[in-house]
């Protein structure tokens, strides 16, 4: 037979080699299907954890827009802006905190204004004591021009005003009347 010749071994053994070859090419290509398999799985499964995170701002968000807390408001869009999240629904977010941190500004303006006109009510009040009550009341009023939160603070102020300007003319009118007579 042929089996005698050495070209024949030759090329039994470079067909052995390209068989040898085309295994481990399978086994490459076997491998690189696996790797990507396992990475696809691995991309899926950061996608719906982060789509699940995503739905917990989201969510977080929406309570906290709901309840109008300026702390839960302020951690639920801190945590949107951590995730990169920059929809409308965090833009209005922000809008709402920037307002009621503004509300809360006013608010303390108004404590420490009518805090004072009481300790200056005992002594008496003039027109010009009333100017910082007036400047957060004019505040309060811009500011709710454009808000749309409850604010009832801002109508005490706006009564407790009116009655130390009261407070202030009758003040005024005692001095002038003790001066003609005295």
């Amino acid at each position: 037979g042929i089996e005698g010749f050495p070209e024949i071994a030759a090329a039994e053994a470079v067909k052995e080699e390209l068989l040898e070859q085309m295994r481990k090419d399978e086994a490459m290509r076997k491998k690189l299907e696996e790797e990507k398999a396992a990475a696809e799985k691995a991309a899926a499964e950061a996608k719906a954890k982060r789509e699940g995170k995503i739905a917990t701002v989201s969510a977080a968000l929406d309570t906290a827009m709901e309840s109008q807390d300026v702390t839960q408001l302020n951690k639920a869009v801190q945590d949107a802006i951590e995730m990169g999240l920059n929809d409308p629904k965090v833009q209005s977010a922000n809008e709402m905190l920037s307002q009621l941190a503004a509300i809360v500004e006013v608010k303390s303006k108004i404590h420490a204004s009518l805090e004072s006109l009481e300790v200056k009510c005992m002594s008496g009040i003039s027109s010009s004591d009333l100017g910082p009550l007036n400047a957060a009341i004019k505040q309060g009023e811009k500011l709710m021009a454009s808000a749309s939160f409850p604010f009832p603070e801002l109508d005490e102020a706006k009564t407790q005003f009116d009655l130390y300007k009261q407070q202030a003319q009758v003040f005024v009118d005692l001095q002038s009347g003790c001066e003609t007579k005295g």
